[in-house]
């Protein structure tokens, strides 16, 4: 019954903290907004103004041209040249460099509303199993559709323009499977060994696809970082040095 109200509370101040720090990074990232419109006016006043100033000095020197003979064309011996065309150079463009206001709204408030799902859905896990309200195979089950469900909504979420948030939750969604994986074979006892190993290799192709189909550097760390961890999380008692090395052959080529 604690950890049910500890869940309880900290809903409420996520749910009575987040909204007003969110206003207060918007409120001041239109406020800076405001004041560089106004300064971008402010200086296309000034250029207008200096044109219609050089409008009438331009009229007044201005003279009409008197013809002069056009010489004749001198012959010139004929030569061979080629033709070079000289390609301009494309400027580069400066990347502005990324506001505390931009950071703070961008990647922290979705860090932190990322681990308060996590949170609270590890709180109603536990407190559904304490009440035994839910078995092992259900709480399997139950994790691989979560985990696929973020996935799915991670990739809508990038292919709408919103990458940062699609990756993050695509990612998420990769750790809950490892962990249900995991769970479903080290505390459950509910699959061998070899479907365990296979499902997590299924895992990271999936990771990795994600990673290189939205080009995230997170995703394809996650991806390499569980690839590389999956021997050690199933480990046993049986020696196969030559399979062991051989998976991380093939890890470090694909890497």
């Amino acid at each position: 019954m604690g950890s049910f109200v500890g869940f309880i509370l900290l809903l409420l101040a996520l749910v009575l903290g987040v909204p007003p720090l969110v206003i207060g990074v918007l409120f001041a990232r239109t406020r800076q907004l405001r004041r560089e419109v106004d300064e971008l006016t402010h200086r296309l006043y000034l250029l207008e103004g200096r044109r219609r100033e050089d409008r009438p000095a331009q009229a007044e020197s201005y003279r009409e041209p008197v013809a002069e003979p056009i010489p004749e064309p001198v012959p010139e011996p004929a030569r061979s040249f080629r033709l070079q065309r000289e390609v301009p150079a494309t400027p580069t463009a400066e990347v502005p460099e990324e506001s505390l206001e931009n950071r703070i709204g961008g990647r922290w408030l979705l860090n932190i509303g990322i681990a308060a799902i996590v949170i609270g859905v590890a709180y109603f896990e536990k407190w559904a199993i304490d009440n035994r309200w839910i078995g092992e195979t259900a709480r399997v089950i139950q994790g691989g559709v979560l985990g696929a469900a973020l996935i799915v909504a991670g990739h809508r979420l990038a292919r709408r323009g919103y990458a940062l948030y699609g990756q993050m939750l695509s990612g998420g969604g990769v750790a809950i499977l490892y962990v249900s994986i995991y769970a479903a074979f080290i505390f459950y006892h509910l699959i061998e060994r070899p479907v365990a190993f296979s499902l997590m290799i299924a895992i990271t192709i999936l990771g990795a696809w994600l990673a290189d189909r939205e080009e995230s550097q997170g995703l394809a760390v996650l991806a390499v970082g569980g690839g590389f961890i999956t021997p050690f999380l199933l480990h046993g008692s049986a020696d196969a040095q030559i399979a062991l090395f051989t998976y991380i052959a093939i890890m470090t080529s694909g890497t």
